[in-house]
């Protein structure tokens, strides 16, 4: 590793993005690469306590904005420092390595680490098995269950915290009652009493004003009330609904799209 490198901007930007104030540890402004660590580490435990309580909009906004803006000028200060430095601060490989190997470490295994937190809430990928779902789906073709798109999962928290309902007429991976993962459109969400009447919706009496999907939308459902802390899925044979399932919303898996 050259002299040059070792003192490349490039260097310092990708180590901050690693883990946040190792650059300026490394070139020698600790209390400050210190600094912006912990900062960092607040601004996670407040995302975290954002999805627990239900905060405003603008309180998060704050929260969350002013140590990502400090993160952001962390950066600049970052480039001035090398700038500086250069001449005077020599840096061995073996440090340039051990740095880099911190990073990639705290990137893969600490709870606040934006890496890790994608690992936690990675899609789930699956290939379709048959073509109930077509032309939504199709058989053999590839898919993904976005569970972000509805919760995500936190360290230290054992279950997920929910964002989002899903909407009517998503569709849903989710986990049957005999432990079996399965694919279905929601039609029905918590403490609703819902038919289907020739691939209308009808909601507490009133029609809700969604068709099934296109292609989805044959078949009818008698009246059924909607548990509190469940969801209605329709189950459908090539393209007319044929019954529904009570899904708890822990049993849901997330939210499904094609891969491509």
């Amino acid at each position: 590793m050259t002299h040059r490198f070792r003192h490349s901007q490039f260097l310092g930007a990708l180590l901050n993005l690693l883990l946040p104030g190792l650059a300026h540890f490394l070139w020698g402004d600790r209390l400050f690469g210190v600094f912006v660590f912990l900062i960092m580490i607040l601004a996670a435990v407040l995302a975290a306590t954002s999805l627990l309580l239900p905060l405003p909009t603008l309180a998060v906004w704050v929260l969350l904005g002013l140590p990502v803006l400090f993160y952001v000028f962390s950066f600049g200060d970052l480039a001035r420092l090398i700038a500086r430095k250069r001449a005077k601060v020599e840096i061995s490989s073996l440090a340039v390595r051990t740095a880099l190997g911190a990073g990639i470490l705290y990137q893969l295994l600490a709870p606040t680490a934006a890496v890790n937190f994608g690992i936690r809430n990675a899609p789930e990928m699956f290939v379709v098995a048959n073509d109930n779902l077509a032309p939504v789906l199709h058989p053999g073709e590839p898919a993904m269950a976005n569970a972000i798109a509805y919760y995500v999962n936190i360290p230290f928290i054992n279950r997920p915290i929910f964002h989002a309902l899903p909407e009517r007429c998503d569709v849903v991976r989710y986990h049957s009652e005999n432990g079996r993962k399965r694919v279905g459109v929601v039609i029905g969400l918590p403490g609703e009493s819902v038919m289907v009447d020739s691939g209308f919706i009808v909601v507490n009496g009133v029609p809700a004003g969604e068709r099934l999907p296109s292609g989805l939308n044959a078949g009818s459902l008698p009246l059924t009330a909607v548990d509190d802390y469940s969801i209605l899925v329709g189950d459908f044979d090539y393209g007319k609904i044929v019954s529904a399932s009570q899904v708890s919303l822990a049993d849901l898996t997330g939210k499904v799209r094609r891969f491509y």
